[in-house]
């Protein structure tokens, strides 16, 4: 069906995948992601969230080709090289786009995953108890976190969870990708801004730009041009780095004590519980 691969280019991958750019005799190249051993239904998963992303929100995403069990594969967006300030007000303005798109309740159709954690998608009210229970009380019992946290630990997020439905500003369910970083945000070939990697849900606009303050390479401007099409209530950078605790912890989940995510979780429990 695509003809001979005459080159195999490994890329960077996600925690369950090894990447690789295939190019064909014909001079078509598309990205593959496989797993030899998946949770169920990692690949389609991933398939969903893509086509939501680019049916209801607007976004580009890459094409599907063909999805199977352990495997997924996906057009190519070429090389990726240092991004100008055209391309970051850009997506600030898609993103602000994308988190206008609504819902009547917090949630999604199925669960699907961060990392090689499953996400309980199951539709709610109210926005910040949704947050505490499915993003962050959920990782208690993971055995990673049971072995690598404190009753101190365990005791601060539990007041954090809490404390959410009184800190958090009203924010309608909006659509949002789940894993939003730099690694997950690219570039297509004219330059114009692309998401891959979603854990599509309904969720906090706040929550979903969470980690993006954690990266140099995400500029004012970005922020700007978000805030012009989505405004978010004073205070918002404080709650971001709040709500980073999400994926502090999750990555605890997946790493125990490794790339100092236990020392991030515990900074952030020392500030904001």
């Amino acid at each position: 069906m695509y003809g001979a691969v005459v080159r195999e280019e490994p890329l960077t991958g996600g925690l369950m995948s090894t990447v690789s750019r295939l190019a064909f005799e014909d001079g078509r190249s598309l990205v593959y992601k496989e797993s030899v051993n998946p949770p169920p239904e990692l690949f389609e998963c991933e398939a969903d969230g893509l086509t939501t992303l680019s049916r209801i929100g607007g976004v580009r995403v890459p094409e599907i080709y063909e999805v199977g069990e352990t495997f997924i594969l996906l057009e190519d967006f070429g090389p990726q090289s240092p991004r100008p300030p055209a391309y970051w007000e850009e997506f600030g303005r898609v993103l602000a786009r994308m988190h206008l798109q609504r819902s009547e309740r917090f949630g999604y159709h199925r669960d699907n995953y961060i990392g090689s954690k499953r996400t309980d998608n199951g539709w709610a009210e109210d926005g910040a108890s949704y947050f505490a229970e499915t993003r962050i009380l959920r990782f208690l019992g993971e055995p990673l976190v049971d072995a690598h946290l404190t009753a101190e630990d365990r005791s601060r997020i539990e007041r954090f969870a809490a404390s959410l439905p009184g800190r958090l500003p009203k924010q309608g369910p909006s659509l949002v990708h789940g894993d939003l970083w730099p690694g997950n945000m690219l570039a297509t070939r004219d330059d114009g801004p692309a998401l891959i990697d979603p854990a599509v849900y309904y969720g906090l606009p706040e929550a979903d730009l969470a980690l993006l303050p954690d990266f140099e390479q995400v500029p004012e401007a970005f922020y700007r041009a978000y805030l012009e099409l989505h405004p978010l209530e004073p205070g918002w950078r404080d709650r971001l780095r709040m709500l980073g605790l999400r994926d502090a912890l999750g990555m605890v989940a997946e790493f125990g004590d490794q790339y100092g995510s236990l020392e991030r979780v515990r900074s952030i429990l020392q500030e904001f519980a």
